[in-house]
């Protein structure tokens, strides 16, 4: 999985920056769909509402690159009022494994989610998860109290890693005396 990410994330950078003014006429955003040439895919009407927003060109890539490593049954998350009361009642305001399809935190004030992809950073990604840093994910800033939703895809050696990661993190959190719910 590591390489097949790689290899999609090398052969996108290499593509040039284009602007809105500059896009292909092909790509078109409309209604739940994106389509380009012969690509199309559907998308909830709330995704597509928010991604309308972006450069045309960016939404395009980000989908792509999900599309490419075959992640469309792993563009799950709990439901959004579960994300609420968390959000609301317990501070919740990290998610991790996240994309910006997926993402329930993308819109809100204060969250913040983790991606696969540098390039979901325009997204509101605050990076990769194995990368960031649980107890103080906002570079570093401390905060004293963390929440985080982690829904990891299902995939043995992602769920192993993820464990350690937070096994690690409930340490450091001991450690700096932060408040880490997960």
């Amino acid at each position: 999985a590591r390489y097949i990410v790689s290899t999609i994330n090398d052969t996108v950078g290499e593509l040039p920056r284009l602007s809105d003014d500059e896009l292909p006429a092909q790509i078109h955003m409309y209604n739940d769909r994106i389509t380009y040439r012969r690509f199309a895919i559907d998308l909830p009407k709330q995704v597509m509402a928010k991604l309308k927003r972006r450069n045309k060109y960016d939404v395009l890539i980000m989908v792509m690159r999900y599309c490419a490593i075959v992640l469309k049954s792993q563009q799950w998350a709990i439901p959004t009022k579960l994300f609420n009361v968390l959000y609301n009642s317990y501070g919740v305001m990290f998610e991790a494994c996240a994309s910006p399809i997926s993402s329930n935190f993308a819109h809100r004030k204060r969250a913040s989610y983790c991606s696969m992809f540098d390039c979901d950073r325009p997204f509101g990604s605050i990076g990769n998860f194995m990368d960031v840093d649980m107890t103080a994910p906002l570079n570093g800033v401390v905060m004293g109290k963390v929440g985080w939703i982690v829904h990891p895809p299902y995939i043995e050696h992602v769920l192993m890693a993820t464990t350690v990661k937070i096994l690690n993190a409930l340490d450091n959190a001991k450690l700096t005396n932060t408040n880490l719910f997960i």
